[in-house]
Formats: structure tokens, C-alpha cells, sequence
């Protein structure tokens, strides 16, 4: 289990994912284009197949989107 999901990769959710991950935690991240997540996954954190599995990978999640 992640220590937190972040779903929803624009500039804030990246940001915060960044943020997390430099502190050692366990992210789990999630966005409708997957291809947002890849400079994510390359610094270690955990890409979800989809909204639902992000979910269930955290008990803490956070959803970061513009509308």
C-alpha cells in the first residue's frame, strides 16, 4: 500500500507527487493521460491502471484537478 494517491498530474498534482516522493514516501499517482505520469514513475512512484485502482492503492488520496 502507497502512502498517499495523488490523481490528477497537471502542474499542481506533479508538483506535489515530486514533493512526496523526494521525501521518501510511497506515491501512487493516476491521470486520464497516462503519459503525464512517466517523468513520475521514472523518479519511483507507483502508476495506477486506472481511477479506481489509485484509489484502493492509498488510504490517504489526494485529487488534484482543474474542474
Amino acid at each position: 500500500m502507497s502512502d498517499i494517491t495523488i490523481i490528477g498530474l497537471g502542474a499542481m498534482g506533479s508538483a506535489l507527487a515530486s514533493a512526496y516522493l523526494a521525501k521518501g514516501m510511497e506515491v501512487t499517482v493516476w491521470n486520464r493521460s497516462a503519459e503525464r505520469a512517466a517523468p513520475l514513475v521514472a523518479k519511483g512512484a507507483r502508476l495506477a491502471e486506472n481511477a479506481a485502482g489509485a484509489i484502493d492503492a492509498s488510504t490517504l488520496i489526494l485529487v488534484s484537478v482543474l474542474d
